[in-house]
């Protein structure tokens, strides 16, 4: 048994190299209604974190809208955040390379916006404390756009590339 195998990564090559091929599935699928839950999840974490398939598990998780379980690293909630950060950076994109030709000036983004440029310019190689100061917004604010990029560079994971939902793996 393969955790968090399904009916769609069966038969996928990568499964052969997860890191969580033998392990107990439910440690990827924590019940939701215990204090065990976030000892599990933090062990699935760790485990993905090590694991040299976990990009594969996470656009798996992403190209068929898993709707439970910790897959590639991360939870329902994470992966939720991820394809809302791909569709504002999707439809932001000329405002985000129309910021970076102005020198990096103030800007103040809408409030959906700020996870997209906290993506865009970490992945450029800005730091929190400039970031915050380029977009007018709190360190706290950043730091949790920040969380939701380090997610994704956890398992390489292109956030611009990500499959919308309906799209079943094509990137727009």
């Amino acid at each position: 048994m393969y955790a968090p195998a399904n009916q769609h990564t069966l038969g996928a090559p990568w499964v052969e190299r997860a890191a969580c091929r033998d392990c107990d599935p439910d440690t990827f699928f924590p019940s939701g209604q215990g204090a065990d839950d976030t000892e599990s999840e933090a062990a699935a974490k760790r485990l993905c974190a090590r694991c040299p398939v976990a990009a594969a598990c996470l656009n798996e998780a992403l190209t068929h809208e898993e709707s439970a379980g910790i897959w590639g690293g991360l939870t329902v909630r994470e992966r939720r955040e991820l394809r809302r950060v791909a569709g504002t950076l999707h439809a932001i994109s000329g405002n985000l390379h129309q910021f970076l030709e102005s020198g990096g000036r103030r800007s103040k983004p809408r409030p959906q916006e700020r996870s997209a440029y906290v993506w865009f310019l970490r992945r450029r190689g800005w730091g929190q404390t400039r970031i915050a100061t380029a977009l007018g917004m709190t360190f706290g604010q950043v730091q949790h756009a920040w969380r939701t990029a380090e997610f994704a560079s956890a398992c390489g994971c292109d956030v611009s590339a990500l499959p919308l939902p309906g799209d079943h793996g094509q990137a727009s």
